[in-house]
């Protein structure tokens, strides 16, 4: 992307900053829309969004780093956050929340061009890496870009996924899944078909996937199944659906297809701090203590593992409860176990 004509949000209440920079950006050819809050920044994001947005740290309305949080919920594009404040943790907050360059006040059009361009730089060379690496990937394995871009949609989740065909044929399986077939939890013949690993759920398991592959749309439920594993544990817990063609689906074939997800309920649950971070503005270390906790660690128990005092853990769980608007333990567990449980690392 060229620095030279872009479009820029400058979002500040100061109106002597918001017109200097208007006119000093404008007068180096850019394109410039100023915002005196965040709401009105907001509003036009989505329809009129920029390549770049200048935020002021402190606004009437709603503060930087939470500004940069939603924005980028909406549309992510690189943000510069501006300052008269230069201590650590006004400086963390910002970064924390994903912005690309902090500077501190008072600060010039001219000043503001090298951080600018160097976040553009960044964003296009990022694009950049993903696209040439769906295009090497396609090139590798003989798949086309659509086809590389559904195996990657089915590496976010956590749990296993895999497709079969009428054949009862795997033709696609997300890592997860692939785990669970190596560690002998399930059994896949030459990669082809898919059995029971426990000779008393091969018969339940294939009724199982002949009813999701057969039987009238009416009758095109979701069903689901237990299944006996190698090793001793919890069973697994498999969820089925008909996967029908509708339009240009990734199933040629008229005959329905079936998808399989696989949950281990002996599995950590991951919660990626940083989305904690931009959903409810978590801490680092609030993060670590969610994820604890999601994974049936108590506060004791996680003060313990990470050589803090109880009483300092627990300040950070009442610091939770405030950002999420949950009350209990048991509650924050059920609102994070919800949202973030089936997301990959």
């Amino acid at each position: 992307m060229s620095t030279q004509g872009i479009s820029v949000f400058v979002v500040d209440d100061d109106a002597v900053v918001r017109n200097t920079l208007q006119q000093g950006l404008a007068d180096l050819g850019h394109h410039v829309q100023v915002f005196a809050n965040a709401s009105d920044a907001l509003d036009q994001w989505v329809q009129n969004t920029p390549d770049i947005a200048i935020i002021d740290i402190n606004l009437p309305d709603m503060r930087g780093p939470e500004l940069a949080l939603e924005l980028h919920k909406l549309k992510y594009r690189p943000i510069v956050a501006l300052s008269r404040h230069h201590d650590s943790d006004s400086v963390r907050d910002a970064i924390d929340s994903g912005v690309a360059s902090y500077l501190v006040k008072p600060v010039t059009a001219v000043q503001l061009v090298p951080p600018m361009e160097a976040a553009i730089a960044r964003c296009a060379e990022l694009r950049s890496r993903v696209t040439s690496s769906l295009d090497s990937d396609s090139q590798a394995t003989g798949k086309s870009i659509d086809e590389a871009y559904v195996e990657a949609l089915l590496e976010q989740f956590g749990f296993g996924v895999i497709i079969i065909n009428e054949k009862k044929k795997i033709v696609r399986r997300n890592s997860a899944a692939q785990r669970l077939l190596t560690l002998g939890d399930l059994i896949s013949f030459n990669g082809d078909q898919i059995v029971a690993t426990r000779a008393d759920d091969s018969a339940e398991l294939e009724l199982f996937i002949n009813q999701l592959l057969v039987g009238d749309d009416a009758d095109a439920q979701a069903n689901v199944l237990t299944l006996g594993r190698a090793v001793p544990g919890r069973h697994l817990q498999v969820w089925g659906a008909p996967l029908r063609k509708t339009g240009d689906s990734i199933a040629d074939e008229e005959s329905p297809w079936a998808v399989l997800l696989i949950a281990d309920p002996d599995e950590e649950i991951p919660l990626p701090a940083h989305i904690l971070k931009s959903m409810y503005g978590l801490t680092a270390t609030e993060a670590r203590l969610a994820e604890a906790l999601v994974n049936g660690l108590s506060v004791e128990q996680f003060a313990k593992k990470s050589k803090t005092s109880y009483n300092t853990a627990r300040s950070h769980l009442k610091s939770i409860f405030v950002k999420t608007r949950t009350n209990r333990q048991v509650d924050l567990v059920r609102l994070l176990s919800k949202l973030l449980s089936s997301l990959s690392t």
